[in-house]
């Protein structure tokens, strides 16, 4: 896919970049909010949105990533119990950005 204009071409990998791009902007943002006045909801927002691209983009191969993402949600209920767990050694919290960070990876 290309879209065209007399003085502009933008192809699906740059698309796919500019996405990318703007998702990572309204994260942040998320991100700031959530530190300036304790409001989850954009936050949560970016979440969903990015759960229902996964579960909805046909043919994307987004398994890898769902499951990844799901992984890290369950590392961050049970922070407590695996910092027990592996006796001080590692928290949930810590497992949680492990397995986000390997859904981006599967992801490109």
């Amino acid at each position: 896919m290309v879209i065209t204009f007399s003085w502009l071409v933008i192809t699906r990998a740059e698309l796919h970049i500019l996405e990318g791009i703007l998702f990572a902007a309204i994260a942040f943002y998320s991100l700031y909010d959530w530190k300036q006045n304790y409001n989850l909801v954009l936050y949560s927002a970016v979440q969903i949105t990015l759960i229902l691209y996964w579960i909805l983009c046909p043919g994307c191969g987004m398994l890898n990533p769902i499951l990844c993402y799901f992984i890290a949600k369950i590392c961050e209920d049970m922070d407590r119990e695996i910092y027990d767990l592996t006796n001080s050694a590692i928290s949930g919290h810590t497992l949680k950005h492990l397995f986000s960070g390997l859904a981006l990876f599967f992801m490109f």
